[in-house]
């Protein structure tokens, strides 16, 4: 059951927060799931096949988000691109954390114990949620420094951008 919101949250974090990013949500489900299936693997290689699944949509989202995605902050303007790029470099590292404490923790390798895998698994939705949030909020404050009275829409084009109150 740990290991179902482990491998899914790296997905859910794109969801809704990168429109654009296309089927973001059925990676997050089949992570959701193959976690689920992993944990629920009566025998090594089943529980080894069901991870890899996982990872396999994790690399999926990561190659969006360091494409397309990026691609799109680079055309609006150089610097929402750079930005873009040091907040998903933040949450990349975050998300591989999640299949990594998995395949070192009891479920699966048993490297680490639980007494090491909890904490950690505890800290990191916490690192990449909350820390993504204050990041990100900070990014977007120094771009409106660079451009007073501006502030980045959801849109892909700049023209569109909302105003700033």
């Amino acid at each position: 059951m740990i290991a179902a919101p482990v491998l899914g949250c790296a997905s859910w974090m794109l969801d809704g927060i990168f429109i654009g990013a296309t089927r973001s949500r059925d990676m997050r489900n089949m992570m959701i799931l193959s976690g689920l299936m992993a944990d629920l693997a009566v025998t090594d290689v089943a529980r080894w096949t069901w991870f890899a699944v996982g990872v396999a949509c994790l690399l999926i989202i990561i190659k969006i988000t360091w494409g397309t995605m990026r691609r799109v902050a680079y055309e609006q303007s150089e610097a929402l691109g750079k930005a873009y790029v040091k907040v998903a470099a933040f949450l990349t590292v975050a998300w591989i954390g999640y299949p990594l404490i998995w395949a070192l923790g009891p479920t699966g390798a048993d490297v680490i114990g639980s007494g090491l895998s909890i904490p950690l698994l505890v800290l990191l939705p916490i690192a990449s949620k909350v820390g993504f949030s204050v990041f990100d909020l900070y990014e977007l404050r120094k771009l409106g420094a660079v451009r007073p009275g501006f502030m980045p829409s959801r849109s892909r084009h700049p023209s569109t951008a909302v105003p700033a109150e």
